[in-house]
């Protein structure tokens, strides 16, 4: 039997697919796959999408919205006013009485009360005047299109998908307004704060195959990372069990009875200026917030993640082997950008003495149209997360793409990670150079494709094998499709 993950990635692709389809009929009907609340739209989902965008942040104009979903199993026969508390971390308790209390939450149909019982079968609908975070104005870079898979490098910061306060402010949404990209689905995950490497299917074709391979788990993934004190050298496997211990906070620890988790982490480098190293990490199964817990335990968290590495969350031990009570950590994660801001063992290396933190927090001020409670903007050092997922391949070799190494990595010397990326570099140099020497002789240039794709951008580079596009290049042409030897599998 096929992994549980693999049933659900399955299910995501028919979820995106009847949503697609529901946005083109502009439909105010919600069926189908039951939902999260925080996540389902149910109306056109680019209406009210409004960008302002300037060199560093990308802002939505706030804008009305209604959520709709079906109950969840785990709603049942609670309180209305208990599931919103307990679910959601979008707002405060006193916001979601508030919006009962002013009739803004129905269930089917009919305003809710503070006593409502949620029933099996209920349908629950939430109007807001929506207020979404800013996230960075750093551009998607498709690295890879065709008619039936887009491989993209995910800046930091922004979310895949609309979930939890993040709708217009999503890699799917922003495709479909800068670059007039309507994907099917996402067929891998990566978290907000990460970077990298991303498949999104264009058809049902692509979101099959590439469900297909990652069910069965023969692709390589390759990530890179920033992690704080001397990571040991050589190969390091972590393979504890993650479990999560809160949804609503995000947050997963290893525990006896989590589910099998595989990490295979080697040194690139050490900085003792700073007392941080790069880490290649090789994830061999694909939990949520996997090499993050595995370097948590290992006591070499990520050095800038406000989860994972908060200092004033989890002690001098950082979680270390699994050190700290869930209680209070829970308690303490509730209170960060919401009281106070996120910190973290590197964001606090770099104040200077005295100096208190400072990010995204509930300001004090109120909405003057909805009266919710409204955020300041993140700061610069919470867009990001200092992992990156430098590349995906299929095991077999029949294709693989990566990315260049992260600006944060390039400070410490690392400009090229494993023997497959350094000959793609120097392939496409050779391309590159010869490109351009044909552009000198004959006054034209060109472009270099295979299939039905095309190379667009030069930063990051296919792997294809040298000495075939070195032919090509010198005019021993051959059909494009056997002199490349990668492309998603047929």
């Amino acid at each position: 039997m096929p992994p549980k993950h693999g049933f659900i990635a399955c299910l995501r692709q028919l979820r995106f697919q009847f949503y697609r389809q529901m946005a083109r009929n502009k439909s105010k009907q919600i069926g189908g796959p039951k939902r999260h609340l925080e996540n389902q739209p149910s109306f056109e989902p680019l209406a009210g999408a409004e960008y302002v965008v300037d060199e560093k942040f990308r802002r939505v104009k706030p804008y009305y919205f209604e959520y709709r979903t079906n109950a969840k199993e785990r709603w049942r026969d609670r309180n209305i006013l208990d599931v919103f508390v307990t679910e959601f971390r979008s707002h405060t308790d006193d916001y979601y009485k508030m919006t009962i209390e002013k009739g803004l939450i129905l269930v089917n149909e009919k305003p809710a009360a503070l006593d409502t019982i949620v029933k099996n079968g209920d349908v629950i609908t939430h109007k807001v005047h929506r207020h979404e975070p800013a996230v960075t104005s750093k551009p998607i870079g498709i690295i890879y299109k065709d008619e039936d898979l887009l491989v993209i490098d995910k800046p930091a910061g922004v979310p895949v998908h609309p979930a939890g306060r993040y709708r217009h402010n999503s890699v799917i949404h922003i495709l479909r307004v800068d670059y007039g990209i309507d994907v099917v689905a996402p067929c891998n995950r990566l978290d907000r704060l990460t970077s990298g490497i991303m498949f999104l299917a264009m058809s049902r074709k692509g979101a099959e195959d590439m469900t297909k391979q990652l069910v069965e788990r023969t692709i390589k993934k390759e990530y890179v990372c920033k992690v704080y004190g001397e990571f040991p050298d050589g190969e390091i496997v972590c393979d504890q069990p993650i479990l999560t211990v809160s949804a609503k906070l995000s947050l997963n620890r290893v525990k006896p009875d989590g589910r099998d988790s595989k990490t295979i982490f080697q040194r690139l480098r050490y900085d003792p200026a700073t007392n941080m190293s790069i880490v290649h990490a090789k994830p061999l199964s694909g939990r949520t917030h996997q090499i993050r817990v595995h370097l948590q335990w290992l006591g070499y968290p990520i050095a800038n993640d406000p989860i994972y590495a908060n200092p004033r969350v989890w002690g001098p031990e950082f979680g270390k082997g699994g050190a700290g009570d869930d209680e209070e950590i829970k308690a303490k994660l509730h209170l960060m950008g919401r009281g106070e801001p996120a910190d973290t063992i590197a964001w606090k290396a770099a104040r200077k003495e005295g100096e208190e933190p400072t990010g995204e927090v509930l300001d004090g001020s109120l909405c003057e149209i909805c009266e919710v409670p409204l955020y300041s903007d993140p700061a610069e050092h919470e867009m990001g997360l200092w992992l990156h997922a430098f590349k995906y391949a299929a095991e077999d070799g029949s294709w693989g793409w990566h990315t260049e190494v992260p600006d944060w990595a390039k400070e410490f010397g690392v400009l090229k990670i494993g023997k497959d990326s350094e000959e793609a570099g120097v392939a496409s140099e050779v391309v590159e150079a010869k490109q351009a020497t044909h552009q000198r002789a004959c006054g034209i240039s060109f472009v270099i494709s295979f299939g039905k794709g095309v190379i667009c951008q030069r930063s990051w580079h296919l792997e294809w094998r040298m000495k075939e596009v070195t032919e090509a290049c010198e005019g021993k042409a051959r059909p494009l499709s056997d002199m490349f030897g990668m492309g998603r599998q047929k």
